[in-house]
Formats: structure tokens, C-alpha cells, sequence
């Protein structure tokens, strides 16, 4: 994978590794808020906390939670081959890895009585799959590599999607839920600046991560460092592996084929007017579309923000969110 850096205004540079991985079901159709037909409430300007994510991750609604009160989203990370581990990235260089486990990241954050999912780029979003329309498993058939447990959010946002197509084995033909499948994933909770985030280990305090602070986000990242491609390697042979470890964890038999991007495409292009995000968010996360192929796609619109470098497929695949 290449990597993910993260400017920091009047903070030195620092570099973040991370992949993102997926599947779904043909047929499955996802819709932006999933069933709520409210707008969202992202633009609202009060402090916000984004635990953006990065990784071949399954998110499970409804799962059963740590010091919190159920239902809480349950994050999955399969076990690949070459993943070193999982990192948790704050402010003040904090910079943790997580090794095989359960941890808890309830205390400190504030769960939300339902989640809308937003989609903020046209014919793009995270892809859906229902427990039960899919026969979907709520638990891992395979153990993770580690689970995350982490409060309801308010606003599950699928950022940085690509070309590509997730089939069932032995379907005479593809099926995708939107021209483009998110991966990257943004958790957003309500955050107050007296908040003490605490993720747990067992009963055992594992971390205390400080925001990074920008304008009224707060950010938090967590993702895998995989391997980068070796010389005349297949550049998704990584994420055809964590595909295949995800679905063995979801105890699916799914296939994903990566689309060669059109002449027109720029990830994260067009905006979708129905699902604005606030612009300190987009401050961060957004990126200046360069070219479609080769080397740099993207360049930094603030201070603060994400630049990621090669192609526009290299080594990536979809998040799953599973839904009861």
C-alpha cells in the first residue's frame, strides 16, 4: 500500500500506512441513509469526534458492547498474511499498535440513538449487507484478528471510493451496489472538550488517545500497515487476500473484481448535494483531483490533510458494513 500523511498545521509531517478492504452480495442495493429519510446532520458545526478508519474492516451493527449500554458497531479486522498490525494514530505523535485482541472503545465517547450513513459522492458509497436478506453472519465464523467495540455513531460517512465489483461465486454475472465502493471509513460521534477517551484492553486501560484538533473536528485514525507491492507483483494481490479473509470471516463466498477506472473518473468527484459534509471535515480529508492514472492523484487543500500517493487502485477494496 502506499502511504497516507497526514499535515499537521505547525506540527512536523507524519506518515500513516494503511489499506482498506471489503465485501457484499450481489443485488444488494445500498441507500445512503439507510432507511432514514432525514438529512443528515453532519453540517452542523458543534464538536465533532471522526474515528476515521483504514483497513480491510467489517463494521456489524448491533453488536453487543464492552461499559456500554447495547447495541454498539462491532469493527472486524480479518487475519491477513503480511499484516504487521493494527495502529491507532493521535495528536502529540501518539502512536499506538495493536496486536490480537478485543479492545474497547467506549469509554469517552458518546453513543447516538440511531446512525444515518451518508454518502457524499455520487455513485459512491460503503457497501451493505443484511444478516438476514444475505445470510450474513453477526458473528465472525473466523476469529479476527482483533475487534474493535465502539458506541452507536451518529454518522457512518464512506469516503474514497473506487471502481469496483463484488459477485456471488458461480453468478453468470457482477453485481455492485454503486459504481463505486467506499474505502475508507469515517465513525463521527458527538464530542465534548472535557471528554477522556479511553480504550480498554480486558479490564485493562490500553490507551488514552488526545484528538487531533481542527476546527470543530476532533480526529482519531486506526488502521493496518500492510506491505507495500513487491517489484512486478499484482498490485491487488494484498487485497484479493484480505477480501478472501474477510468473506471467510463473514462466512460468505464472494468474489471482487477490480474495474479499470474510466478516462473521466477523479475519486471523490462529484459531490453529492444531498449529503454535505462540514467543510472543516473536508478541510482534512478531501483531495484535489490531479489525474486519473499514474503517479500522484491527489494534492492537499489545508494545512491539515490526507495525500495519497499512487495509483488509483492500488491494493484497495471495499468496507463492509453488516446490518441485522
Amino acid at each position: 500500500m502506499r502511504k497516507l500523511v497526514i499535515l499537521l498545521s505547525g506540527l512536523a509531517t507524519m506518515a500513516f500506512l494503511f489499506a482498506s478492504y471489503g465485501n457484499t452480495p450481489p443485488a444488494q442495493k445500498t441507500s445512503a441513509d439507510s432507511g432514514n429519510s432525514r438529512k443528515p446532520s453532519v453540517a452542523i458545526s458543534k464538536p465533532t469526534l471522526d474515528i476515521i478508519v483504514g483497513g480491510p474492516f467489517v463494521f456489524v451493527q448491533g453488536a453487543s458492547c464492552g461499559s456500554q449500554p447495547p447495541p454498539c458497531l462491532a469493527v472486524w479486522a480479518p487475519k491477513v498474511k503480511g499484516h504487521t498490525s493494527i495502529i491507532g494514530l493521535a495528536a502529540q505523535v501518539q502512536y499506538k499498535q495493536f496486536d490480537t485482541g478485543v479492545y474497547d472503545f467506549t469509554s469517552g465517547l458518546h453513543p447516538s440513538a440511531t446512525t444515518i450513513l451518508v454518502a457524499p459522492v455520487q455513485n459512491a458509497s460503503i457497501y451493505s449487507a443484511s444478516t438476514t436478506a444475505q445470510k450474513i453472519a453477526s458473528s465472525p465464523k473466523k476469529k479476527p484478528f482483533a475487534t474493535l467495540i465502539l458506541p452507536t455513531p451518529r454518522e457512518i460517512v464512506s469516503w474514497n471510493a473506487d471502481p469496483m465489483t463484488i459477485s456471488s461465486n458461480g453468478s453468470p454475472t457482477s453485481a455492485k451496489a454503486t459504481d463505486n465502493l467506499a474505502t475508507l471509513t469515517i465513525l463521527r460521534y458527538d464530542y465534548q472538550e472535557a471528554d477522556a477517551l479511553e480504550v480498554k484492553a480486558g479490564t485493562q486501560t490500553f490507551w488514552k488517545p488526545e484528538p487531533f484538533k481542527y476546527g470543530s473536528e476532533r480526529i482519531i485514525v486506526v488502521g493496518f500497515v500492510p506491505p507495500n507491492p513487491t517489484t512486478n507483483e499484482d498490485e491487488h494481490k494484498h487485497a484479493l487476500e484480505a477480501f478472501s479473509a474477510t468473506t471467510a470471516m463473514l462466512g460468505s463466498k464472494w468474489s471482487i473484481t477490480f474495474n479499470t477506472p474510466s478516462s473521466t473518473f477523479q475519486r471523490n468527484r462529484p459531490p453529492d448535494p444531498n449529503w454535505p459534509l462540514p467543510q472543516d471535515l473536508l478541510n482534512v480529508i478531501d483531495q484535489i483531483p490531479i489525474e486519473t492514472k499514474g503517479g500522484n492523484i491527489a494534492a492537499p487543500v489545508n494545512t491539515l490533510n490526507f495525500e495519497l500517493f499512487g495509483k488509483i487502485n492500488d491494493c484497495k477494496a471495499p468496507a463492509i458494513l453488516v446490518t441485522p
